[in-house]
């Protein structure tokens, strides 16, 4: 197994969605299981394995997000705390893989202090994602909950929501993910939080768009979708430079040395310098009319439905 599968490939419109729903499960939970044991055990070997295993656990949240009227509340919300866990784990851990790849390229004599000291505390992070990952490798308890999760679909749900067209299910819910994305959307001069709840809300619609493609127009996949994976990654790109600034500004104030200081506020002040220009790029790029282009191809996709 390599890169997650984004897709549904099985489902159509026209196949029931009780049966969509529990295929979106499997395959979301099998990411997991697979790649939470490799960012777990395998990380010094490619840490694109924390990456790969903190997505699979956001992209199973949305699935339990997505289909939460197929499965008990209960067990839900039981599921949903475990994947936090999981992606919780792993978050500094991912954040020190990124500098530790920086500092490991830098040439300045106090660079090297700096890596020794945060591969140090690569490796205390590390733990918590090897605990997290027993569950999956010795006693198979987040397997057996996930199947019987996935098992629930069956018997939860009414017989009519079930058997309800996915086509039909799989636009009602594109509209109300629309919806929020709309109401995300910031004004002319957004502040940095206003940008970084337009960029939650953006691959949430991302996610939605995953795993409800098989049931709506191919316009979704064909000229929606690159767009929405275009608008996340830059708000992406620009998040990350205001997150990198103040975890700069955190490590110099515990900085051991002048040069370390000065090392680290250069780094800062340059991701402050990316954030405002890329910030100022986007706001250029995302002119209102980009919006509303976006909007009439989405809003298509229920017209074309409804013919």
């Amino acid at each position: 197994m390599g890169a997650i599968d984004k897709w549904v490939s099985e489902a159509s419109a026209d196949t029931p969605t009780g049966k969509v729903a529990q295929r979106a499960l499997e395959l979301r939970f099998r990411d997991v299981i697979h790649f939470l044991p490799l960012a777990a055990h395998l990380a010094d070997e490619d840490m694109e394995y924390v990456h790969q295993a903190r997505v699979a656990t956001r992209r199973a949240a949305a699935a339990l997000a997505m289909f939460r009227a197929f499965v008990p509340p209960a067990k839900c919300k039981q599921m949903k705390a475990m994947l936090k866990q999981f992606r919780k784990s792993m978050d500094e851990a991912r954040d020190l893989d990124v500098y530790l790849e920086r500092f490991g390229a830098a040439e300045e004599p106090a660079a090297g202090s700096l890596y020794d000291r945060l591969e140090h505390r690569r490796r205390e992070v590390q733990m918590p994602i090897i605990q997290c990952a027993s569950p999956l490798l010795y006693n198979e308890k987040f397997r057996r909950r996930a199947a019987r999760l996935v098992s629930k679909v069956k018997k939860h749900a009414r017989k009519r929501l079930r058997r309800e067209p996915f086509g039909q299910w799989a636009t009602e819910r594109l509209q109300q993910a629309w919806a929020r994305f709309q109401s995300a959307v910031p004004g002319d001069q957004p502040t940095a939080d206003e940008l970084h709840a337009f960029r939650i809300e953006i691959k949430r619609f991302r996610y939605a768009l995953e795993l409800l493609r098989n049931g709506l127009p191919g316009a979704a996949r064909k000229q929606i979708y690159p767009q929405v994976k275009q608008l996340q990654a830059q708000l992406g790109e620009i998040q990350d430079h205001a997150v990198a600034a103040d975890k700069l500004a955190a490590w110099r104030a515990e900085a051991e040395s002048d040069a370390e200081c000065e090392l680290l506020q250069r780094y800062e002040r340059d991701e402050r310098e990316q954030y405002r220009g890329k910030s100022e790029a986007f706001l250029h790029w995302w002119r209102r009319d980009r919006l509303d282009e976006l909007a009439a191809q989405v809003e298509s996709l229920w017209s074309v439905t409804q013919r």
